[in-house]
């Protein structure tokens, strides 16, 4: 067991000052902000408060509730791909609702499916991967272009195959 001696802090530890402020009234308050990206030119506004994409929170309901607020929800991916376009072709404002799309060949086929019925009406993507914390080896990022936009796929390579390869390379090799 690995014991951790550093010094921690806690609420009681943590005092925010407000800054000096020309507004006159709380509604005055604008806590919308402009994104742009690296590898994108979709730029997205709204308040970077995503709600999470499991099954109670990511629903489509949540997405419609936040997005009145100018916030967004990463979508769950157990709606069917007809569920999916029907939703999002009704979407107006796009940064409401985030495709969460898995690193399974299965997420990407439905994900395919769903831009071929309801083109450009996507424009974020949630890439969930479970246990992303984990040691996992990820060898890159994969862009793939669908119409305008670039979405971006996560590759996850097995260790299983990694190791098949080694133990190949390791046993051709002449001692």
């Amino acid at each position: 067991m690995h014991l951790e001696n550093s010094v921690k802090l806690d609420f009681k530890d943590v005092l925010i000052r407000p800054k000096r402020s020309t507004l006159t009234s709380r509604s005055e308050v604008d806590i919308t902000r402009e994104f742009k990206f690296l590898h994108s030119s979709e730029p997205y506004h709204g308040i970077p408060i995503i709600a999470a994409n499991m099954d109670t929170t990511g629903t489509f309901e949540m997405a419609s509730a936040l997005g009145r607020h100018k916030m967004s929800t990463a979508l769950h991916k157990h709606y069917t791909a007809k569920e999916y376009v029907d939703f999002f072709h009704k979407l107006e404002n796009k940064s409401d609702a985030f495709y969460s799309l898995g690193i399974g060949e299965h997420d990407w086929q439905k994900f395919r499916e769903v831009m071929a019925a309801a083109p450009g009406a996507i424009r974020y993507v949630c890439i969930d991967v479970a246990n992303g914390y984990t040691a996992v080896s990820y060898t890159h990022l994969r862009a793939h272009e669908t119409d305008s936009y670039l979405v971006c796929r996560l590759l996850l390579e097995k260790k299983k195959k990694k190791k098949h390869q080694n133990k190949k390379n390791t046993t051709t090799q002449p001692k």
